[in-house]
């Protein structure tokens, strides 16, 4: 049961007819409002403003007045279910919900309106809540999930880090005789660094390049499952892909450079 400027204020889009308004009084016949996917499954590729149904209870005729957008009532991943809106002029409703769209921060305004309700007379239990209350209370358990969702992918990327820290540097520190080697014949230091980096961006590169592919997959197979999740997440694909590589490139500079910079003399020794 709704009156003349609920879509109004929820911004509820009309598609075909009308809406309520002070012509739908008691003594009038009823008429009735529906959403897009009641009309699609009562009239499918038909107009059905002007056609007629049984509802109500008891069940007695009334008109499709107008078709509006789907909306969704409680949570943001509701699937669309069909709908019909009674104009509350033609029906006695013993409690109903005051919905008022706001300038401003809505809560300020929770004083007045219910001041305004109890001059006019009006019985009331007035507990406000805002609509972006009521959007946190619905998304309790998804952001409880969301937040679990980001330790153990907190969790997940320090763990990647280290073993990478630690696989790179067992790789080049194993390389150390090569190194030795290649400075006790004169090689700079410069040119060992430029081609141990070129090695890593190459191995690091490919790993990245199947971690983003990996991802996409991921992001598509969850899209139906999450809210507000797009098809291809690059912000965060881009950024973790760079930081393991800025990550690969550090580690790779900081276990070669004592290698780089060992004695000529000494260098052979090892070999």
């Amino acid at each position: 049961m709704v009156d003349a400027d609920y879509f109004s204020t929820l911004r509820i889009a009309t598609v075909k007819g009308r809406v309520f308004d002070s012509s739908d009084r008691e003594n009038e016949p009823d008429v009735v409002v529906i959403n897009q996917t009641m009309a699609e499954k009562l009239w499918p590729g038909a107009d059905p403003v002007g056609r007629s149904l049984m509802a109500g209870d008891p069940l007695r005729p009334a008109r499709v007045i107008g078709v509006v957008r789907d909306a969704k009532d409680v949570n943001l991943d509701d699937v669309p279910q069909p709908a019909m809106y009674y104009a509350l002029s033609q029906h006695y409703v013993r409690r109903v919900s005051l919905i008022a769209r706001t300038g401003g921060d809505p809560r300020l305004w929770a004083e007045p309106i219910s001041s305004t309700l109890r001059a006019a007379g009006v019985l009331i239990y007035f507990a406000p809540l805002t609509y972006s209350e009521l959007l946190d209370f619905s998304l309790v358990m998804e952001r409880v999930i969301a937040g679990a969702v980001a330790v153990l992918s907190g969790l997940a990327l320090l763990l990647a880090v280290l073993g990478l820290l630690g696989s790179i540097s067992y790789s080049v520190s194993e390389r150390k005789r090569e190194l030795g080697l290649r400075v006790a014949l004169g090689a700079r230091s410069s040119e060992l660094l430029g081609m141990i980096l070129r090695q890593t961006l190459r191995t690091t590169g490919v790993g990245i390049g199947i971690g983003i592919l990996l991802g996409i997959g991921a992001t598509t197979v969850l899209r139906s499952q999450l809210y507000g999740i797009g098809f291809i997440e690059w912000i965060v694909l881009v950024a973790v892909g760079a930081s393991m590589l800025c990550v690969s490139l550090l580690a790779a500079s900081l276990s070669a450079v004592p290698w780089l910079r060992v004695d000529p003399m000494e260098a052979v020794r090892h070999v």
